[in-house]
């Protein structure tokens, strides 16, 4: 019953609003409250399908056999800063830059939905002060040498992003859109001129609501230096994700052991982007690195049919023309026996390492279906679905998101946020826990 109710949680909280926001999930550029129209350029989070562990079918996409992780950390040992009365939890920041950045050379921006859905930034005290139109972010930035203690949460922060930049702000502003809600403009990497190009910044992204936290380090557009999070509960230490590596190990690294093609990524002496923030892109360099598989995965269900089992439902994937076509042969509530659910199309290079287009369309299933497609075809696992859930069989072959597959060899535990659907089979940095206390976020260079 209890891992019913926790599914039941997932599908149905998950439709209401944005638990974490990986930035497939949420534009780049700006991001407005999420009842505005999705086709439109700013978009809302796409629903994320559960994950569940109790099926021992090898051909179960919920199964989470894990894998050998390459990094560990000993147990947290920070002492969470005062809880205030009316707040949910604390956000407190180490300075692991070794010196490289002293404090007051060192920004933080806070910024989400309140519990009206409008958004807000977050001073030091715990406030939610709404985002006027035209407002610039200089007003939403704390120095960390001025926090003090670091953050008060409240109760409600939904969709929200918590930015880290050195000597200045992230430029960011509120925007109205056609419909008179207020927005947020955020840095655009696929603009040269953009105000932040030749910035050093990075962020977390988090909810908190319903008396939990759910958030997350990312790599998902860039990777500028290594962020790590350290998660206490009402019990005291619970979990820490991200990178300890330094920023230089982490660009050695990269520039070593990646092949030519994705060699590209690297902006020095700024960042490391993702694929599509790079000649990736659609129609640019590389566009067309992944074309190849994807053909052949769609050849290989033309003549094949393959049984996919899913917390949703039971499922005969095969390929019809450009679609592929999934037909429930077992309904768990939401997917209904007899309905064939659908991709479209096959994905372009943009969609399929963005998990955007025709893998992020349709219904509640259909999402769930297409994350997990997304997921197999940047792991390469795509035509095995009994591999869909086995990280040790993941990017064996090119092409694949080698991208990616760097971050989970160095990230804590191998977890890691390479792309927007890295959660499918748990793979990701998320932490989840419904009695936070204390979020320790370590800044390092």
């Amino acid at each position: 019953m209890k891992k019913f109710l926790s599914i039941a949680f997932a599908i149905f909280g998950l439709l209401l609003v944005s638990v974490i926001i990986p930035s497939c999930y949420m534009d780049w550029e700006q991001f407005v409250p999420d009842d505005h129209n999705p086709s439109e350029k700013t978009k809302e989070p796409q629903t994320k399908e559960p994950q569940t562990n109790e099926s021992p079918d090898s051909n179960d996409i919920s199964e989470n056999p894990g894998s050998k992780k390459p990094e560990t950390v000993p147990p947290g040992t920070a002492v969470p800063v005062p809880l205030k009365n009316g707040f949910e939890m604390t956000f407190q920041f180490e300075n692991n830059t070794k010196g490289k950045y002293s404090d007051d050379r060192i920004y933080i921006c806070v910024i989400g939905l309140n519990s009206s859905n409008q958004f807000c930034y977050l001073n030091p005290s715990g406030e939610l002060v709404r985002i006027e139109a035209n407002q610039q972010s200089d007003a939403w930035s704390f120095k960390l040498n001025k926090l003090g203690a670091g953050f008060q949460i409240p109760k409600t922060m939904a969709s929200g992003r918590l930015y880290i930049s050195m000597d200045n702000p992230v430029v960011m502003r509120g925007v109205v859109d056609a419909g008179g809600r207020i927005g947020v403009v955020q840095p655009d990497l696929n603009n040269p001129s953009d105000a932040n190009a030749n910035l050093i910044f990075d962020w977390i992204e988090f909810t908190v609501q319903w008396g939990g936290f759910w958030g997350n380090t990312t790599q998902v557009d860039q990777f500028c230096f290594p962020i790590t999070m350290a998660m206490y509960n009402d019990d005291g230490y619970y979990r820490t994700v991200g990178i300890t590596k330094t920023r230089d190990q982490i660009f050695a690294a990269f520039k070593k052991e990646m092949p030519q093609k994705f060699g590209t990524l690297v902006h020095e002496p700024y960042r490391i982007v993702a694929p599509c923030k790079g000649d990736f892109r659609n129609g640019k360099k590389y566009s067309s690195y992944m074309k190849s598989y994807v053909d052949q995965v769609w050849d290989y269900y033309k003549s094949h049919t393959e049984v996919v089992k899913h917390p949703l439902g039971v499922f005969n994937l095969h390929a019809d023309g450009e679609r592929l076509v999934f037909t429930c042969t077992e309904g768990y509530g939401t997917a209904t026996v007899g309905q064939q659910y659908y991709i479209q199309a096959k994905p372009t290079s943009d969609e399929l390492f963005e998990g955007s287009g025709v893998l992020a369309t349709g219904n509640l299933v259909e999402l769930a279906l297409q994350a997990q497609v997304c997921a197999a075809l940047n792991r390469h696992v795509a035509e095995t679905p009994s591999n869909w859930a086995k990280p040790e069989t993941y990017y064996k072959a090119e092409p694949c998101n080698m991208y990616a597959k760097f971050w989970h060899e160095h990230s804590i535990e191998g977890f890691a946020y390479g792309y927007c659907y890295d959660d499918v089979a748990d793979q990701s940095t998320l932490i989840e826990t419904h009695s936070p206390r204390a979020l320790v976020i370590g800044i390092g260079y």
